[in-house]
C-alpha cells in the first residue's frame, strides 16, 4: 500500500515474476483491507513521513493475523548531523550508502 503511483509502478517492475504479492494505492492510516487477514506486515521508510504513525501502526496491527508479524525499517532523523565545511562526513555516509545499498540500474 503506497499513495504513491510512481514508486508502485517501480515496486511492481522491481517484483516482476514474485508470487503472492500485489500491491496497492492508498493510505496506510485507512487500509481497506479485512482485519486479521496477512501474516506480515512491512513498512519500509514509513513512519518518519506520515503525520500519524501511532494510527499507521494501530492498521497494520489491525490486518494482522494472531500471531502475525510487523516489520519495520526507518531512519532516526533526530540524531542526523550536517557538516558546514569540508569534507562534509554526511555527504561520505550518503555516498558510501548509495555505493553499497543501491542497486538500482
Amino acid at each position: 500500500m503506497d499513495p504513491s503511483p510512481v514508486f508502485l509502478d517501480r515496486a511492481r517492475e522491481l517484483s516482476a515474476g514474485t508470487a503472492n504479492l500485489s500491491f496497492r494505492q492508498g493510505d496506510g492510516r485507512d487500509l481497506p483491507l479485512p482485519g486479521a487477514s496477512f501474516d506480515l506486515a512491512v513498512m519500509h521508510t514509513v513512519l518518519s513521513h506520515v503525520p500519524d504513525p501511532p494510527g499507521l501502526l494501530a492498521q497494520a496491527f489491525r490486518v494482522l493475523r494472531p500471531g502475525g508479524t510487523l516489520a519495520v525499517f526507518d531512519g532516526n532523523y533526530n540524531t542526523m548531523s550536517v557538516a558546514t565545511g569540508d569534507p562534509d562526513p554526511l555527504q561520505a555516509c550518503a555516498d558510501a550508502f548509495i555505493e553499497n545499498f543501491v542497486n538500482d540500474p
